[in-house]
């Protein structure tokens, strides 16, 4: 009797297995080409991404936007040049990823013949991220070699008029000649200082002080000047400055700090 019982048990387990539905009711390799085709179809719906990439801590901030297109093409402008035709791809190799797969701007941060570059490493780029996270207007990404995170967010008309602004009036801020140089003073009165700007590694650093005291740190480029990655508290000539950012006029041909009283400006001299 006690055998029938656990038979009879036995028997009605197995029915219920039998009618139950599969965990999942797709195979892995389906999910993951359907999510592929979500974030296409997320990419296409957006007329322009934007991208803040610091690929890594000891270099600053570089802006780009994007334009997808169908059939696997992308339009894409940054601080170096206007909007350029490139190719890119969703894959499965390493997970969702998306890939750029043809020469364009961001493959300078990961182009190791870069002569100014770390050798072999260029500026630490990638140009291959995994897709993390996808909603309407955000897609969380991570560089595959390097492992830094980025989003590609959705663009405005201003994100584009910033990017043209920076990249046709700011940099010609910058455009000494051979024997000019960038002289410092601090509440309009002349100093021993000046500053350099590192255009490609986006570093700046300031010398001051007859003892050649300096500030260096990184920046990313905005409209109006170097956004600093790190605020600055500094005391020069027995006055306490703070700030966070230079600002860049191109007539008169000036740098300086945007604190209340702009205590430091940067003129050209020869």
């Amino acid at each position: 009797m006690k055998n029938y019982c656990y038979l009879f048990l036995f028997v009605c387990l197995f029915i219920a297995c039998s009618e139950d539905e599969p965990i999942f009711q797709e195979s892995s390799g389906t999910r993951l080409s359907e999510y592929i085709a979500q974030s296409n179809a997320t990419l296409l719906s957006v007329p322009c991404w934007k991208m803040t990439y610091y690929p890594v801590d000891t270099l600053g901030g570089y802006s780009f936007l994007f334009k997808f297109k169908e059939n696997n093409r992308v339009e894409i402008a940054s601080e170096s040049g206007d909007f350029q035709e490139s190719s890119y791809r969703l894959d499965l190799s390493q997970g969702p990823m998306l890939v750029f797969d043809s020469y364009n701007y961001i493959h300078d941060l990961a182009n190791p013949n870069d002569a100014n570059g770390a050798r072999g490493t260029g500026l630490y780029g990638d140009y291959e991220f995994i897709i993390q996270k996808i909603t309407e207007d955000v897609l969380q990404l991570t560089g595959r070699k390097r492992g830094v995170n980025v989003q590609l967010e959705k663009a405005t008309e201003q994100d584009e008029k910033n990017l043209a602004s920076v990249r046709n009036d700011l940099l010609k801020c910058f455009e000494l000649q051979a024997s000019e140089y960038w002289a410092l003073s601090i509440n309009n009165k002349r100093v021993v200082g000046s500053i350099a700007i590192d255009m490609l590694k986006h570093l700046y650093t300031i010398h001051y002080g007859t003892s050649d005291d300096k500030i260096s740190g990184a920046y990313l480029m905005t409209p109006d000047g170097l956004k600093l990655n790190k605020p600055v508290s500094v005391k020069i000539e027995d006055k306490q400055i703070d700030f966070d950012g230079l600002l860049v006029k191109k007539d008169p041909q000036t740098i300086a700090s945007n604190d209340p009283s702009k205590s430091l400006t940067f003129t050209v001299k020869s």
